[in-house]
Order: structure tokens, then C-alpha cells, then sequence
């Protein structure tokens, strides 16, 4: 069986190491699992965008060659990623990415929790739905700055005679 791996690194990913979200790690670890289960991956089908936005779906060039590459008859059997939020932190555009991966009779499987990604059944298609949220959130919460850090910079700008925004902590 072929395995292709798709990596994908935000720049602005806080909370993790760099060594643990870099795609080369994410490359390593999906290749240690699919020899694991015996399967080959071969340097053409691994896709890996670094630096870019999961919220980002066109200008991400790794994602559009593996999408393209299932156009006719894909060269690939499995797909591996580290979480499914690799392939995109906005839940509609993820889903509908991972169905048409699914459709084309791509198996979906993600290595830090060992499982295949399916969509047999409601329970999968809510699961789903709760994991692309939770990315979405997470997404959402690293554009999202603290008020106190406005108020902060507000008081900085003024103290040094710049123009700035004061916000009030509610």
C-alpha cells in the first residue's frame, strides 16, 4: 500500500514547541507510522506547507497539489497527518477537503491518535463537526487579543506622547 503525508505548519502556532509542530517532525513521525503498519511513502506524495494559515485554503501550494493528485486516479491509497486540523482550521473547508479526499477513495489517517478517519455515520460527521470547531476556536483565539494588551498599549502610546486607542476592560 502507497501512504502520501501532508504537514502543515501555521507561523503563528503558540503553545508548542517548534520542534513538535515543525513539519519536519510531522513528516518523521508520519513516516515511523506508516512503516509501522507497512505501508510505503514515497517522496513525491508528501505534501508539506510551512508557514501558512490553516484558515488559508488558496495559497497554500502543498494542499492544491494534493488535491489535484486525486483528480483522476489518485497514486495513493492512505493519507497520513499528524491531527486533522493540519489540513485546515476552518470547519466548513476542512470538512468538505476531507470528503473529497474520502470520496476519492483516499483512507484518512492521523498518527497521534492512531485512528482512521472516516465518514461511515452520523457519529463520524459529528465528531467531525466538534474537532473542526475546536480548531476553528483555537484559530480564533490567536487573533483575538487580550483587551488588558490593547489597554496596555494605549497607556504605552500615550505615556510616550503617541497617538493610540484606549480600551476599557469590561
Amino acid at each position: 500500500m502507497i501512504a502520501a503525508i501532508y504537514a502543515r505548519k501555521s507561523t503563528d502556532e503558540n503553545g508548542a514547541a517548534d520542534e513538535a509542530k515543525s513539519v519536519t517532525r510531522q513528516v518523521e513521525h508520519a513516516r515511523v507510522y506508516a512503516a509501522r503498519k507497512g505501508w510505503l511513502v514515497a517522496d513525491d506524495y508528501i505534501y508539506v506547507d510551512d508557514g501558512v494559515s490553516g484558515a488559508e485554503f488558496l495559497k497554500r501550494p502543498a494542499l492544491a497539489r494534493l488535491m489535484n493528485s486525486l483528480k483522476f486516479s489518485p497514486p495513493f491509497q492512505m493519507l497520513i497527518m499528524s491531527q486533522e486540523d493540519r489540513l485546515g482550521r476552518e470547519q466548513i473547508e476542512s470538512a468538505y477537503l476531507l470528503k473529497q479526499i474520502i470520496d476519492a477513495g483516499v483512507r484518512v489517517f492521523l498518527y497521534l491518535e492512531d485512528r482512521e478517519r472516516t465518514l461511515d455515520s452520523a457519529i463520524d460527521k459529528v465528531m467531525l463537526s466538534l474537532t473542526g470547531f475546536a480548531a476553528e476556536v483555537e484559530r480564533e483565539k490567536g487573533r483575538t487579543a487580550d483587551p488588558r494588551c490593547h489597554a496596555a498599549q494605549g497607556e504605552s502610546a500615550a505615556r510616550d506622547g503617541r497617538q493610540g486607542v484606549w480600551l476599557r476592560q469590561r
